[in-house]
């Protein structure tokens, strides 16, 4: 029998666009309310790579974030993305095509899906799945989120203690902080990502205060049941190294021609998906 891609409701579209954008910074989350300018986001630099299996579109992307003070670059190939939070803008470079673009925070939070009905994180079962190791060696704290509902949730989470961050750190990483929709799954993996060992609770290896102390997920899948069909998304950390981006990939190329954000678009493009009717049907054969 021949497989057939899941058909979701405009909602979870997005949601699940959301969840890939939140590692490949398509569509990266900005300013963080209540964060002063001498409490930078990332104190020490942190460049994590990742990779995200999207089965919607049945790719696997590698890509790399280079994390220091209060800026996010994102390298995919070509394309670098550059979230400055001091500033609240986002810029977008595309070499390949040689373009770029430069966005405020508030244009991208417009262009956004409409944030559904929020759940409390409380609604959520967490469930301890013991220790797992990864390839490179390190120990993970791996744990079960669900939430039943018209459409299941199920979230399986494993975080490493040994590379921490502050909650608004965190939130950045997640895709949880504005201007993406806040989300009650975003609250439920905070919620078990927070650093409960006491022994880890003087100071975290990232230069952040104890009452700040969360792990990072290192990988996550997210699997959703809806309208009958069945998608599982992997978002796997393959390595955490204290490095600074090379200036050179934050460089506009000379010539390079101004076009509109292809977050701002893309984000329109979904909200226009959540305006069609709540659920369409598969067809029938």
């Amino acid at each position: 029998m021949e497989s057939k891609t899941p058909v979701f409701s405009g909602v979870w579209r997005g949601r699940l666009f959301v969840r890939l954008v939140a590692g490949a910074a398509v569509v990266v989350s900005a300013f963080v309310p209540g964060v002063r300018a001498a409490e930078a986001l990332f104190p020490r630099p942190l460049h994590i790579v990742r990779r995200v299996e999207d089965p919607i579109a049945k790719t696997v992307t590698t890509f790399e974030q280079y994390c220091a003070g209060d800026e996010v670059v994102t390298v995919n190939g070509a394309r670098v993305v550059i979230a400055d939070y001091a500033r609240q803008q986002l810029t977008e470079i595309d070499r390949g095509a040689g373009t770029y673009s430069i966005t405020p925070f508030d244009a991208l939070a417009k262009a956004q899906p409409a944030a559904t009905q929020q759940k409390s994180a409380a609604a959520w079962t967490a469930t301890p799945r013991g220790t797992i190791g990864t390839r490179n060696g390190r120990s993970l704290d791996s744990f079960e989120l669900s939430r039943d509902g018209a459409d299941k949730l199920t979230l399986d989470i494993g975080v490493d203690r040994n590379t921490r961050l502050s909650r608004a750190a965190l939130e950045v990483l997640i895709g949880a902080a504005y201007p993406n929709p806040r989300r009650e799954e975003h609250d439920a993996i905070l919620r078990v990502a927070t650093n409960g060992d006491p022994a880890h609770r003087a100071k975290s290896a990232n230069g952040i205060a104890a009452q700040d102390d969360y792990a990072l997920p290192f990988e996550t899948s997210i699997t959703i049941d809806a309208a009958g069909s069945r998608v599982t998304m992997r978002n796997s950390v393959l390595d955490v190294r204290s490095e600074l981006a090379p200036e050179e990939l934050k460089l506009i190329p000379p010539g390079a021609r101004k076009v509109e954000s292809p977050a701002v678009r893309v984000a329109r493009e979904l909200r226009e998906l959540d305006q069609l009717p709540s659920r369409i049907q598969p067809e029938s054969h």
